[in-house]
């Protein structure tokens, strides 16, 4: 009877020994992950720089915008070509938005700059996703004051088409 005892305790004792290796080898290849990313740099910016390395500069998105302004709600597909606004229309692709209303809507370049610009200002809220292949802002929420009413603003950006 003592002789199975010690030798449960023995496997046990052996089990143990193998799972402290096994959780030290988990720690420190969890330790020694490399990191690339400037300290310096916020999360809108890594994603920013992230948007930018591949380089594209024409497509088309589905944007709207969310605020106490012109055009409010509207569905639109917005084309961009050379990071230039070139056409807005509603979502069915039947009306044409007048160009001086254009300033409404935003090029991927623009939510990155609105999102870093507001972030620096240290709004009451902001709330950023991103999309998972590009990184590019899907939606940006934006209230610069929590005592100033009718400033929040909010973009929701979808439909991602790249045109080469």
């Amino acid at each position: 009877m003592m002789v199975r005892l010690i030798s449960i305790m023995l496997q046990i004792i052996i089990n143990m020994k193998k799972l402290l290796i096994f959780i030290s080898f988990i720690f420190l290849f969890t330790q020694c992950k490399e990191e690339s990313v400037d300290p310096s740099l916020s999360r809108v910016e890594e994603n920013y720089i992230k948007w930018k390395s591949f380089g594209i500069d024409s497509y088309s998105i589905i944007q709207t915008k969310e605020c106490f302004c012109v055009d409010r709600g509207i569905k639109a597909i917005v084309v961009v070509r050379n990071d230039k606004i070139i056409s807005v229309e509603d979502s069915t692709g039947v009306v044409q938005i007048p160009q001086e209303r254009w300033q409404y809507f935003k090029t991927i370049n623009q939510l990155f700059e609105t999102a870093i610009d507001a972030q620096k200002k240290k709004p009451a809220n902001f709330i950023i996703e991103y999309d998972d292949n590009y990184k590019f802002p899907t939606y940006l929420y934006v209230n610069p004051s929590s005592s100033v009413i009718d400033e929040e603003y909010a973009f929701v950006t979808s439909n991602f088409q790249p045109i080469k």
